[in-house]
């Protein structure tokens, strides 16, 4: 519970002395951040992925075909990734897969988009010991948004290079979709 306290006393001092700058630079320059694929970026909130559990949630019950879409998106990129790397739980809304710890910050999320626009419903959700965030293909772009626990809205643009440094790209004005909350997904594993 203090990490909790801690963490969110951390984020609100850490928004307010980024905002600050922002502001100025805002104000001197008149440009307005920098913008990615339609959305601007307000800050960018840098994480460990690697060290983070990963799942993929997705509203389809049938595990041989969530298998075989995974199965096609990991043919298409250079990875070397097997669908046995992924474990596949069955509940009464859907399927969890649990991704492997090795999988890349850009494969994990590629694979969210891709199960999206082959209409399966996809939602990641990543966590650590003090951060986690969810994550879905957005409809209105060809980016993947989602929001922090702390309720922070973000993007990932899937054409920048990931391989050092993972980043959410934090632009608290796009629209996503409360029942994709972390909160509300974790209060739903919790019951299954």
């Amino acid at each position: 519970m203090f990490e909790i306290i801690a963490e969110t006393a951390a984020e609100v001092v850490v928004e307010v002395l980024f905002r600050i700058p922002v502001i100025l630079y805002r104000w001197i320059t008149g440009k307005d951040g920098e913008r990615i694929n339609d959305y601007k970026t307000d800050r960018k909130r840098f994480i460990q992925f690697e060290g983070m559990k990963k799942r993929i949630l997705v509203e389809e019950r049938d595990i041989a075909l969530v298998k075989s879409k995974i199965s096609e998106t990991l043919g298409e990129l250079a990875e070397s990734l097997v669908i046995d790397d992924f474990q596949f739980q069955t509940t009464d809304q859907g399927t969890i897969i649990h991704a492997p710890r090795s999988i890349s910050f850009f494969t994990f999320h590629f694979l969210i988009q891709a199960l999206g626009r082959r209409d399966i419903v996809a939602i990641g959700l990543v966590e650590s010991t003090r951060f986690a965030y969810s994550a879905y293909n957005d409809p209105n772009s060809v980016n993947v948004i989602g929001q922090t626990y702390m309720g922070n809205r973000f993007f990932i643009s899937l054409v920048e290079d990931y391989s050092k440094k993972q980043f959410l790209r934090v632009n608290n004005r796009i629209k996503t979709n409360p029942a994709y909350k972390v909160r509300a997904l974790k209060n739903e594993l919790r019951q299954i």
